[in-house]
């Protein structure tokens, strides 16, 4: 069994496996030539001080390709593995309870015309191991 090391390593490792997409934290210099790829970072939420194995994570994603279609296709495919595969999941010894989007899939602005972005934010309600 995997040992967990934390929200971001599990969603990007379950991600990638799930869409055969890359998946990261840090975005490459060669972003352009890289996509399609989801950048995958936690951006905060709390964890329970009664029970410090519990988190609700708040994650931001956001899926690039070489145009608006490709990368919006992207981010509801992983809106989709989200909100229907992912909760219940047991992954790297932790488990994901709920998922909850707070900001939906939409176009946001990119100095770099050569891609094209597309970003969500979620709530990620995971049970660490103890």
């Amino acid at each position: 069994m995997a040992t967990f090391s934390g929200v971001e390593a599990l969603l990007i490792g379950w991600t990638a496996d799930q869409l055969g997409v890359r998946c990261l934290t840090d975005l490459p210099a060669d972003l352009a030539s890289a996509a399609p790829i989801v950048q995958i970072v936690r951006i905060g939420g709390p964890s329970d001080d009664s029970f410090s194995n519990f988190q609700a994570a708040t994650v931001s994603v956001d899926c690039f390709a070489a145009d608006r279609l490709a990368a919006t296709t992207l981010a509801q495919q992983l809106d989709d593995a989200w909100r229907k595969v992912l909760p219940g999941a047991a992954v790297s010894g932790a488990v994901v309870g709920k998922v909850r989007t707070l900001t939906g899939a939409s176009w946001r602005p990119w100095d770099d015309t050569a891609v094209r972005r597309v970003g969500a934010t979620y709530q990620v309600w995971v049970k660490a191991p103890a």
